[in-house]
């Protein structure tokens, strides 16, 4: 039988590929917009330097909560503290299962759409009634644990990104760097766990 390599349970756990809960997750995406051009000046062309973020935050019972939002992290991190989010952000839950250096997130998105349907009977046509429609759109995400030996586990490449709005009709994105950079931990100075969930995450 080959010798265990690690010496401890708590060598293993710091040793294996694993994701932080003390933390967010933060992939910053930059690209430049055409803007209109002036009037006044048929060779003068205005550009926009356009900046949006990718949050994941993750739990230790396998939960997730994604985020794509262009508010900085500064404004935002707080709202990921904790499953019971603000809803009508855009803030996506899931769950996550974490497979060798590859971290699998799927979330789903759930949109109320209001619209309106005419009554069925012809003497109250002009009548109409609105109704709640839920939309509901699912993401399939892998990502690639790294990082350096004093941050281990800080890094996350993209691998894998899709997007399924009706049954079995997916939509797999291109992963160019410059629109799918990587995400970096950032270790919040608030405290984003309890004291249960640090005694679960091994901190």
């Amino acid at each position: 039988m080959a010798p265990h390599p690690y010496i401890s349970w708590r060598q293993m756990y710091m040793a294996r590929p694993r994701v932080h809960l003390h933390g967010v997750y933060i992939s910053k995406t930059t690209y430049v917009r055409h803007g209109d051009k002036c009037y006044q000046n048929e060779f003068y062309q205005s550009w926009f330097l356009i900046d949006y973020y990718r949050y994941i935050r993750f739990f230790a019972d396998g939960t997730v909560l994604m985020w794509t939002t262009p508010d900085e992290p500064q404004s935002c991190v707080s709202h990921l503290k904790n499953r019971q989010f603000k809803h009508g952000l855009g803030i996506m839950p899931g769950h996550y299962r974490v497979v060798g250096e590859k971290v699998v997130i799927v979330v789903k998105r759930v949109n109320q759409e209001k619209k309106p349907v005419a009554a069925s009977n012809t003497r109250f046509r002009s009548r109409h009634k609105e109704i709640e429609q839920q939309q509901e759109q699912t993401f399939h995400v892998e990502l690639e644990l790294s990082g350096s030996r004093s941050a281990r586990n800080s890094r996350m490449e993209w691998r894998h990104y899709a997007a399924c709005t009706r049954r079995d009709q997916w939509t797999q994105f291109e992963l160019t760097p410059g629109k799918f950079p990587p995400f970096r931990f950032k270790l919040n100075t608030d405290p984003l766990l309890s004291p249960a969930e640090i005694l679960d995450s091994g901190l």
